[in-house]
């Protein structure tokens, strides 16, 4: 009895480190018809800092994998339209109660706002 309790503490536990070992993603769709900049800041243990930075073309898609553990906190971008460089809306990646960033897979997409105007969403 006390061996089958330990194999099965032992199993949660390293079950639940390694889930935790896993790196996050975001997943962009660019709908807009412009180039598009994404950095995701990542929550560390007592700070916060930039993780991961991609470009994504116009009408496609692309991904920005966090490192393992690390969780999405603020996601945020930027456009070039004719030399002049435009700061995407940011999006803070909160639990609905506000007090725990979201530790999952994300998928946000760029959308167009007008003819030189683009937005960033979750979705």
């Amino acid at each position: 009895m006390k061996r089958c309790l330990l194999v099965i503490v032992t199993v949660v536990f390293m079950a639940t480190f390694a889930s935790m070992a896993g790196a996050w993603e975001v997943r962009i769709k660019n709908s807009c018809n412009k180039n598009v900049t994404i950095k995701v800041t990542g929550e560390h243990l007592f700070w916060k800092q930039k993780d991961c930075e991609t470009t994504v073309a116009a009408n496609t898609t692309g991904t920005c994998q966090l490192p393992g553990a690390i969780c999405p906190f603020d996601i945020l971008g930027e456009y070039n339209v004719r030399g002049s460089w435009y700061d995407l809306n940011q999006i803070h990646c909160m639990t609905a109660d506000a007090n725990i960033c979201c530790c999952w897979n994300v998928n946000v997409e760029v959308v167009q706002r007008g003819m030189d105007s683009c937005r960033l969403e979750l979705r």
